[in-house]
């Protein structure tokens, strides 16, 4: 690793960082922001050295501020090393950099302590008030934030003048409230930060621009190194407050959690904001005392012997003691575990527990018409359960009471036998939510095209979560040509329809309508879909400014020009009521954030335009899926077909199915879940 002196700012190799005379600083930081005023690189670092060393000069004078007053600040601690990632490594050579990411967790661990520079702090701030700077700064939101927290024994903050805030622990509390401490924004990897792979003793590259699937490997990586099951044990659990919620049927969970917004159903989790319990165990993994019931021999007291039974000692709860298996295969995990079956819904258990629950894993099989070997059932994780007309929860892990020799199910005993069965892992090609494989599965732009999905607005949504999945439809009497554009984000969506309208004369020409609601728009109880108003969606109508009534754009709309067949939308940013000192709660500003504008372009109605509850027809029963249903219906044409027959017999599976049409036969308004079991408007257990 390089080193920089304290004194000089020179430049020192050292083939270890336990070979540092005295130890050594380190720096966490934000890099700079600003445009033409770039960090200081290690090439950057060395031309100084190479001319301060002509001149007899000292390089530390000459080396950027932030350099230069961490080495002061540094050397008047007493140390005479630091490192600064922005300097000392030479991001030139490919190797190096990827011997220095791979290290960094280790360095951090081996320095003497870490100045945490926080450049957008000031000196003055109060850093234990709800607004504060502190609270707020940038360097929260790095990937790489939470490793250098966790490596150094001994870590101090600095305001942006270089002033120190000392080691208060009430920091910590600070930190802990600060907006980046749950999610981290985007670090190198994509880890979205993740603990360090070095804290499980395991050995990743960086692989940069991988994104979410950097901690799919994570994960990948530990269910080959450990048997631990709490890995798997996330998401909402069913309890037994829940045992009356009616099932809901198989072909209906077929249809409805089998989208791309249902990453609930994989073993692995999406990323690390999904494990949201604390109190977890892995049994087999506890002491004596803190086990519910013992597992495993040593776990076994002379009390345990006269309360469970001697003999299940040997025998165990499921007629012999092992440990849960599980390895990556093509076909999915393969799961060798306790198994449960009741009224039709398998349950695997886990050997993991709560402080007084012992918790399984929900499965449901994978559809018939699904490659898969016929000896070797595959399963995805969580089922659907009702919970009143228009609403249904989904859970992926089960209560199973607190006697691990006695487990219970909705009530009623279950009996759990050793067995082998495969589950999905993580998502396949074709279940990606990237914004590249989002747009791929987007229907194809037609040239000439009624109407074209920018990439910018699949892209800028995508940021913000919202899926997007477009279809054709034949819902609308008054257009020759229907298209259904949905962005869907837990339990808020946008809904757009876009057409061309059979009213118009043929010797107008073809003319475009477009319409959209979104989740706070829609009046309550209405439905999502109707018919377009040839009276105020027309988009040659609407002239060179947004529709009357729009007062949430965010900026004038540019000319408009007739016959454009584009159709663009823009967010509205949330203003803080300026009388009050409190900032909205989450959930509102959450909202807010998410609101649908008519900036610029937008070709959809105001909020004043949107029609009544009474005013729609109502959606006939089978064009209302109780689940989010994609009913794509796009026919490719003869040249695409035969494309798409080359591609399929060059690359097979990789390419993943077209997907099919699917009927529902229920007659509920179309229900969108939360992606964590909660119908709209509706409260959650658990």
């Amino acid at each position: 690793m390089w080193l920089l002196s304290t004194s000089r700012a020179d430049l020192h190799f050292f083939s270890d960082p336990s070979s540092v005379p005295e130890g050594y600083a380190i720096l966490s930081h934000t890099w700079s922001q600003v445009p033409g005023l770039p960090e200081q690189s290690f090439q950057d670092t060395q031309a100084i050295i190479v001319r301060c060393n002509a001149e007899g000069s000292n390089p530390r004078d000459f080396v950027s501020p932030k350099i230069r007053e961490c080495c002061v600040v540094a050397e008047r601690d007493g140390y005479l090393w630091v490192w600064i990632d922005t300097c000392c490594i030479n991001k030139e050579s490919s190797t190096e950099l990827s011997e220095a990411i791979n290290s960094m967790f280790s360095w951090y661990v081996m320095s003497e302590v870490c100045y945490a520079y926080l450049d957008d702090v000031g000196s003055d701030d109060d850093l234990y008030s709800r607004h504060s700077q502190f609270r707020r700064s940038r360097w929260h939101t790095r990937g790489w934030t939470l490793q250098e927290l966790l490596g150094p024994a001994f870590l101090v903050f600095m305001s942006k003048i270089g002033s120190r805030w000392g080691q208060d622990t009430n920091l910590l509390t600070a930190w802990q409230e600060s907006p980046g401490f749950a999610k981290p924004q985007g670090d190198a990897g994509g880890g979205r930060g993740v603990l360090p792979p070095w804290v499980f003793n395991i050995n990743m590259p960086t692989l940069y621009g991988e994104g979410r699937q950097a901690f799919y490997r994570l994960q990948v990586e530990l269910s080959r190194q450990s048997s631990d099951t709490t890995l798997f044990a996330w998401g909402i659990s069913h309890r037994s407050n829940h045992d009356n919620l009616p099932k809901e049927s198989l072909k209906k969970i077929w249809a409805g959690l089998h989208g791309t917004t249902h990453h609930s159903r994989f073993l692995f989790a999406p990323s690390p904001s999904s494990f949201m319990k604390s109190d977890v165990y892995w049994t087999p993994g506890l002491s004596t005392n803190g086990v519910l019931q013992p597992y495993l021999a040593s776990q076994w007291t002379t009390n345990d012997e006269s309360v469970i039974g001697a003999h299940r000692k040997k025998t165990g709860p499921f007629g012999r003691i092992k440990l849960p298996t599980f390895k990556l295969t093509s076909q999915g995990m393969k799961c060798h575990f306790p198994v449960a079956e009741f009224a039709g819904i398998t349950i695997m258990v886990l050997l993991a527990q709560t402080d007084d629950q012992h918790l399984g894993i929900i499965l449901h099989p994978a559809e018939s018409d699904e490659i898969q070997n016929p000896s070797q059932p595959l399963f995805y994780v969580t089922w659907a359960f009702k919970k009143d007309d228009s609403a249904y929860n989904i859970f992926r892990l089960v209560e199973l009471g607190g006697d691990l020799y006695n487990l219970t199910f909705r009530g009623f005993p279950i009996d759990a036998t050793w067995r082998d069965l495969y589950i999905h892992a993580g998502p396949r090609i074709q279940d990606r939510i990237d914004p590249a494989h989002l747009i791929i599965r987007l229907l194809p732009d037609r040239f000439p095209a009624p109407f074209r999905i920018p990439r910018w607005l699949v892209g800028s949504l995508a940021s913000r979560q919202f899926v997007p999945s477009t279809s054709i439809s034949k819902t609308d009497l008054g257009a020759a040509f229907e298209m259904r554009l949905k962005f869907s984000y837990l339990s808020e969506r946008i809904w757009v329809k876009l057409g061309t309208c059979v009213h118009i004369p043929s010797d107008v020409g073809v003319v475009h309508w477009a319409w959209a609601i979104s989740e706070d728009l829609r009046a309550p109880g209405a439905p999502w879909d109707r018919a377009h108003d040839c009276a105020t969606e027309h988009v040659d109508d609407w002239g060179g400014a947004p529709p009357e009534g729009d007062t949430q754009s965010e900026q004038s709309a540019p000319p408009y020009e007739a016959h454009v067949n584009l159709v663009r939308a823009q967010w509205a940013t949330y203003a803080d009521n300026a009388s009050s000192s409190e900032s909205p709660p989450p959930l509102a500003r959450h909202r807010h954030q998410r609101q649908l504008s008519t900036a610029g372009l937008v070709g959809f109605p105001s909020q004043i335009s949107v029609p009544s509850a009474a005013s729609p027809e109502p959606i006939s029963p089978s064009q209302s899926p109780s689940f989010p249903v994609s009913q794509t219906e796009w026919r490719p044409t003869k040249d695409e077909s035969t494309a798409m027959r080359r591609l399929a017999k060059r690359f097979g599976s990789l390419l993943g199915s077209r997907p099919k049409r699917r009927e529902s036969n229920t007659s509920r308004g179309d229900s969108k879940t939360n992606g964590t079991g909660t119908g709209k408007g509706k409260s959650v257990d658990g």
